[in-house]
């Protein structure tokens, strides 16, 4: 018994200096230098060193941070390329950028490239391309919400 209570308090420290603050009831367990969380409702880490959290021994990650922002693409020509601006407060040059795109909008973008990037601080821009077409122009899809998520290590 006193093993078990010894395991529950290790945990509980660990979480302690980690920050972790839960929605909704949550269990814990650790095994060997891990500790496993199984929750049932939203839970966030909140490292009190700064460092970031690590998942399965990757590299650290300090914030993850989206926004969505609708976005109507034009009739694109041949060789082309067009800029949306999305606010994404606390992005910063050099963050690793994610977008997410609807379907809908690749259904008639089939010969275009859309990245994002951090263009300056708190903006992503999404950027597409008509550079795999050389000929022809890309159709003007309708209006859809696209998401940009940053990734800060």
């Amino acid at each position: 018994m006193i093993k078990k209570a010894g395991l529950v308090v290790a945990a509980l420290m660990a979480l302690v200096l980690v920050g972790v603050a839960a929605v909704g009831p949550w269990s814990i367990m650790r095994v060997g230098s891990s500790i496993n969380i199984d929750p049932v409702g939203q839970i966030n880490l909140t490292p009190v060193s700064g460092k970031g959290v690590s998942f399965n021994g990757g590299d650290p990650v300090k914030k993850v941070l989206s926004k969505t922002a609708s976005v109507d693409f034009t009739a694109l020509a041949a060789g082309a390329c067009e800029n949306f601006n999305i606010t994404v407060t606390g992005a910063a040059d050099g963050d690793a950028v994610f977008v997410g795109v609807p379907a809908a909008a690749w259904a008639t973008t089939e010969y275009a490239t859309i990245q994002g990037f951090v263009s300056a601080t708190n903006t992503v821009t999404v950027k597409r391309c008509n550079l795999t077409n050389a000929s022809t122009a890309l159709s003007n899809p309708a209006a859809v919400t696209i998401r940009a998520t940053v990734i800060q290590f």
